[in-house]
């Protein structure tokens, strides 16, 4: 257990000191990463117990994620708002281009 919990303490001290200018790409790669060490310390977890440092070693971790979880919000954040301008971009894009089949025949009347 001792070296998960060790991987976890380096993933999560990298991440905390690029977390600003770390792209969503290797964001999403570190979430990934590290849910695979918890869900191997949450299997271990069952069978035995942990003793007061592992524990301890774990709050520390655990202390760095509102840190983790302000520049899960901040990427949320950019991806809605970049969503919302495609979107007015298409409807704005569709407003110009023609909604008439190139087929129909234009009819004129002469008075």
């Amino acid at each position: 257990m001792d070296n998960w919990i060790a991987q976890l303490e380096e993933l999560t001290h990298r991440a905390v000191n690029q977390v600003e200018s770390m792209p969503y790409e290797e964001f999403e790669q570190f979430v990934e990463k590290r849910q695979i060490i918890i869900d191997q310390l949450e299997s271990i977890l069952m069978v035995t117990a942990a003793n007061p440092q592992q524990k301890q070693r774990l709050s520390q971790v655990l202390q760095h994620d509102a840190i983790l979880l302000n520049r899960m919000n901040t990427l949320k954040e950019e991806a809605h708002s970049k969503i919302q301008q495609r979107g007015q971009a298409k409807a704005q894009r569709s407003a110009y281009e023609s909604h008439y089949s190139p087929e129909a025949i234009l009819m004129d009347r002469r008075k």
